[in-house]
């Protein structure tokens, strides 16, 4: 898996709906993102994939690791997400820094955890044994998070720097959950970004976040807010040569809606 930065320029996630408009319009992306969990099914849509592999590198996004877990390691999930891996060759594997399962119930969503030197350990191993399996390098993305634990004594920009200082795995950094974070929990987005150790950030994820009854919620739903983009403005010059992608997955229009936000980030880039 190639974590060098070959791969450049501007990207977004595939959805499905979408699948065939891209198969035919060969829109202008440089690469695309898949939700790994959507393809662990056989069907016409590995076929279509198989299609777009031939003309776009591919990032593949989990959302079932569970790296955060204490449930034992789920090597069925891991060997399916592995033989994906060898069918499809991404250029890089991510997940989230999260809790996802517990007692082998999957809650379907994102959890936070407190952040501190038990868990600390627990992840370390976790991701250790989970990049021995995969026999690559993870990506683990910064979370939205809607609550803080009074446990924690580590930021969580301070638990990434370690975590990719002693596993060896890298960094997802996701400029929209830093965004939320400050909107909901008074997390300076600048202080993050400061504190961030950039040798350690390989891919970035954009996307819009919307407000609901004063709370702001990552749902990746419609067009960039020039906010968020400024935080991306403010450290072009950390991050000008990274993978970025934009996902949007819900008030889907069309194609063109979504390619509209890529021509925004690349003008960023460009600039």
């Amino acid at each position: 898996m190639n974590h060098t930065n070959t791969i450049q320029g501007v990207g977004c996630n595939l959805r499905l709906e979408f699948i065939d408009d891209f198969l035919s319009q060969k829109p202008n992306v440089d690469f695309l993102e898949i939700i790994v969990e959507n393809w662990f099914d056989d069907g016409s849509h590995h076929k279509k994939l198989e299609q777009l592999r031939q003309d776009y590198p591919l990032s593949f996004h989990c959302v079932g690791m569970n790296i955060a877990g204490i449930d034992s390691i789920n090597y069925d999930y891991l060997k399916k997400v592995n033989n994906l891996k060898n069918k499809y060759q991404p250029f890089h594997l991510s997940d989230h820094l999260c809790l996802q399962a517990h007692q082998k119930i999957h809650y379907h969503d994102l959890l936070p955890f407190p952040m501190n030197k038990e868990s600390l350990l627990s992840i370390t191993s976790r991701i250790n044994k989970i990049q021995d399996y995969l026999k690559a390098s993870i990506l683990v993305e910064n979370l939205s998070s809607y609550v803080e634990f009074e446990e924690s004594t580590f930021s969580e920009v301070q638990f990434i720097n370690q975590i990719c200082k002693t596993t060896g795995c890298f960094s997802l950094l996701d400029i929209n959950n830093i965004w939320v974070n400050e909107k909901n929990l008074g997390l300076k987005s600048i202080d993050y970004l400061k504190q961030l150790n950039f040798q350690y950030v390989k891919e970035i994820h954009l996307a819009s976040a919307e407000s609901f009854d004063g709370h702001w919620i990552d749902t990746h739903g419609g067009a960039l807010r020039e906010d968020v983009l400024s935080l991306l403005t403010s450290e072009k010059s950390n991050l000008k040569n990274i993978p970025t992608i934009f996902e949007q997955d819900s008030n889907l229009v069309d194609l063109s809606s979504l390619l509209i936000e890529v021509e925004k980030i690349k003008g960023v880039m460009c600039e």
